[in-house]
């Protein structure tokens, strides 16, 4: 499957992609995930993550939740303040931060809280 039809338009602009490639050392480094983290993340090992440069198609398509998120987010917010973000303690998790929560497999509560945060319902 091609990677450009899996990766919206959007989301193709955030610093992450060379074109319609999704790098996965610059997303890691957007995020500010650890290379474990990263792993657990993607649900792939350290040593494949190194190997590859660039997401495969599977890849995309299992991130592509998180991949939403963070353009949510990006709608809002600077690169900067999004990687500070999602490394704040939040009270909302008894001090986890949303990169705690995520790689806890919360990802739905993560966005839940981005979707708050955009309606102007929760702090940022």
């Amino acid at each position: 499957m091609n990677q450009s039809r899996l990766i919206s338009d959007a989301q193709r602009k955030l610093p992450y992609y060379e074109g319609a490639n999704l790098s996965l050392p610059k997303f890691r480094k957007f995020l500010g995930a650890t290379l474990s983290e990263f792993s657990t993340l993607t649900n792939k090992s350290t040593r494949t993550l190194q190997r590859h440069k660039f997401a495969t198609a599977e890849m995309i398509k299992q991130l592509q939740p998180l991949l939403y998120s963070i353009s949510l987010l990006a709608e809002i917010a600077e690169a900067d303040e999004i990687k500070r973000w999602l490394h704040t303690p939040l009270k909302e998790w008894r001090g986890r931060s949303p990169m705690d929560e995520l790689t806890r497999g919360n990802l739905d509560g993560v966005l839940s809280l981005i979707e708050r945060i955009r309606a102007g319902e929760g702090g940022y």
